[in-house]
């Protein structure tokens, strides 16, 4: 298990991930709220998004963590199942790690049709 200090509170993780950079076919980057830092939008390949699918279904109410390059970055409430095979981490990705997935992937917005 992997811990983290959440609101102040101890909450534990699975250590293993669910979905890894191999899983992601496309991403789209934004400035987060805070301005500081970046957000991004990962689509995800078929199989990757069936098991994001029925992660977040089996585990509503519980937290996800998001984890770049080994380090938390940002969590959310599982509140509904992701269907659409799109995940969003809202913060907490640097400048570096953006150039480093424009190595990796297209943009979603160049993806080949």
């Amino acid at each position: 298990m992997y811990t983290q200090n959440v609101a102040g509170k101890v909450r534990y993780f699975q250590k293993a991930p669910e979905i890894t950079n191999k899983d992601i076919v496309a991403f789209s980057p934004f400035l987060a709220d805070n301005g500081v830092d970046y957000g991004a939008v990962f689509r995800l390949r078929g199989s990757a998004a069936s098991r994001l699918e029925n992660i977040t279904a089996a585990n509503q109410g519980r937290l996800l963590a998001a984890v770049v390059n080994g380090r938390f970055v940002d969590n959310v409430m599982i509140d509904q199942p992701v269907k659409d095979g799109f995940i969003v981490i809202w913060n907490g990705i640097q400048d570096a790690e953006l150039k480093e997935y424009d190595k990796l992937m297209p943009r979603i917005d160049k993806e080949k049709k």
